[in-house]
């Protein structure tokens, strides 16, 4: 069901015994990577939080709770992810989650065809994902998930990184909204 937003090979959704193998050594399960990076990305996280809520608090008045926190576990998964709140995206990121959770909601709606918005809102999810996985890169100051990774694991192409951040996006902010 997932397959056209997190990738064909995306490794956490494919099953066997040798997939199996290949996520227990993959970068987003790996002690070395994850292990480090909690600490060093905590102190920004809370600092975020205070700071969203404090916004909301001032505002006053009523919200729509759902849109609110799956707005605001975008903007901090961001951050995590690759240090930015990728505001501009979120249209985009919504577009192609949406097309996921039905998926996964309604078997039904894996025989109809994604569509050419889908397709232009992945590309241009995939690309900012993918801008900031590249100014990761060569920042030691960074310390979100995708320059931690992308120091320990340099060998991994910039699109299958972004493709992983991407998952990690749409989980986060699905299982928590």
């Amino acid at each position: 069901a997932l397959a056209p937003i997190g990738g064909e090979d995306f490794v956490f959704f494919l099953n066997g015994q040798e997939h199996a193998t290949s996520r227990a050594s993959h970068p987003l399960c790996r002690a070395d990577v994850i292990g480090p990076w909690y600490p060093a990305v905590l102190p920004g996280l809370q600092a975020f939080l205070r700071d969203e809520v404090a916004t909301l608090l001032a505002a006053g008045g009523p919200v729509d709770l759902l849109t609110t926190i799956r707005r605001l576990t975008f903007r901090a998964f961001g951050h995590l992810e690759v240090g930015d709140s990728l505001d501009a995206h979120f249209d985009d990121f919504m577009t192609v989650a949406a097309k996921g959770h039905a998926r996964l909601s309604n078997p039904l709606t894996k025989k109809l065809p994604l569509g050419g918005a889908f397709q232009q809102a992945k590309a241009r999810w995939l690309a900012a994902l993918a801008e900031q996985v590249v100014a990761g890169r060569g920042d030691p100051q960074r310390v979100d998930l995708s320059a931690t990774f992308s120091r320990l694991c340099p060998h991994i192409p910039v699109d299958r990184m972004a493709q992983d951040m991407s998952n990690v996006h749409y989980g986060g902010v699905f299982s928590t909204s």
